[in-house]
């Protein structure tokens, strides 16, 4: 087993990109927050093996449940409660057996099946993506790269500007052009290396921050790429230390993050009731995704989501499904959970996890939903 540790986000991804392998793999998730013995968190995952080795006693993962089990055992013992949360997977065919500390809480867990349970790892993936932060002034500016409430890079700038002068005149006007030149040059400075930052960190969201003046003409160098990632705009005291502006980004981002999936639940539902290119609950989004219609699928990563699956065919079938419409051959119960990433990866469709109210609103639905592809006519 490799050395237990953190995982970073590239890790995280590394972890979930396998949910679409061929190869058996168990998968464990232990919530390990608060803990603090490791003699406990080591007890409380061999019963989760032992229960495992039990669920799947007499079907056909009762074989591989029992060999991975006895690859995680002897090694069992190295696992500490680091973080939060806790996976660990393993396959003997993939030759893989890893363990890593996740830096936010999980559900207790265990699946042995195709490729690896990556629900909850995309979870994690999706809440601790890094936020980019541009705060600029007329002299001075700083790139952050903020994830979990902490800068994992910055970088400052600061260019020779020349001060206001009190003076009018003519030679007032020719001194003001003057330094508004400079201070255009410096802003154009820092949005070229704005594109470079974003080049190297691929972020997904940007906040800026500034003084009203320099924010307003930052915001006219922006490429247009870098400017669609603009998610808002922070009011922040120029002395404010980057970990200061760190705090003040990571619960600003969530909210606006909650409010994006209430949006995207709420078009869903009024598509969905017009018929216009969505469907919602489990069989509509499971008829789609097998028919290769479907888009985007919408889910409540908390919501208990049962379902069926063909062993045959490999398809996702509602719960009540007793035999797979395509083959006619038994359906074996599963957790859609544990199937939903794999089925997606491999058909390439996007997965959308939402909380809160968000999540809430789709309770009446299944937890469970998506858009579908257009078509050109």
């Amino acid at each position: 087993m490799t050395t237990q540790q953190m995982a970073g986000l590239k890790g995280m991804k590394a972890l979930a990109a396998l949910a679409d392998s061929r190869e058996t793999f168990l998968t464990v998730y232990l919530n390990t927050q608060g803990e603090t013995v490791p003699a406990d968190v080591q007890a409380r995952l061999a019963d989760l093996l032992w229960k495992a080795q039990q669920q799947y006693a007499g079907g056909r993962w009762e074989a591989t449940a029992k060999l991975e089990r006895g690859r995680v055992l002897p090694v069992a013992h190295a696992v500490r409660p680091v973080g939060p949360g806790l996976v660990i997977v393993s396959s003997e065919g993939a030759k893989v057996l890893e363990s890593h500390s996740l830096p936010g809480g999980v559900e207790d867990r265990v699946r042995v099946g195709l490729g690896v349970d990556a629900l909850q790892l995309l979870d994690l993936i999706d809440e601790h993506e890094p936020i980019a932060v541009a705060f600029v002034e007329n002299d001075k500016a700083r790139l952050l790269l903020v994830a979990a409430g902490r800068v994992i890079e910055a970088e400052h700038f600061e260019s020779d500007v020349p001060g206001k002068e009190n003076a009018g005149g003519w030679r007032h006007n020719s001194y003001d052009r003057h330094r508004l030149d400079h201070v255009h040059r410096h802003l154009k400075r820092v949005a070229e290396a704005l594109e470079a930052f974003h080049g190297r960190h691929g972020f997904r969201r940007l906040v800026l921050g500034g003084p009203p003046e320099p924010l307003s003409a930052f915001k006219k160098e922006l490429g247009k790429a870098v400017a669609g990632l603009v998610t808002q705009d922070i009011g922040m005291d120029a002395h404010a230390s980057d970990a200061q502006i760190a705090a003040h980004v990571g619960p600003a981002a969530e909210h606006v993050e909650r409010t994006a999936e209430v949006q995207v639940v709420n078009d869903l539902v009024v598509a969905a009731e017009k018929g216009q290119g969505a469907v919602l609950g489990t069989a509509p989004t499971l008829a789609a995704l097998h028919d290769r219609e479907l888009h985007s699928c919408v889910i409540d990563p908390h919501a208990e989501l049962q379902g069926a699956l063909c062993p045959a065919c490999d398809r996702l079938l509602p719960a009540e499904a007793i035999r797979c419409p395509d083959c006619g051959g038994a359906v074996e119960r599963v957790d859609l959970r544990g199937e939903l990433p794999r089925h997606l990866q491999n058909r390439q469709v996007a997965l959308e996890l939402v909380h809160g109210d968000a999540a809430s609103a789709m309770w009446g639905h299944g937890s469970i939903g998506g858009l579908l592809k257009l078509h050109k006519h």
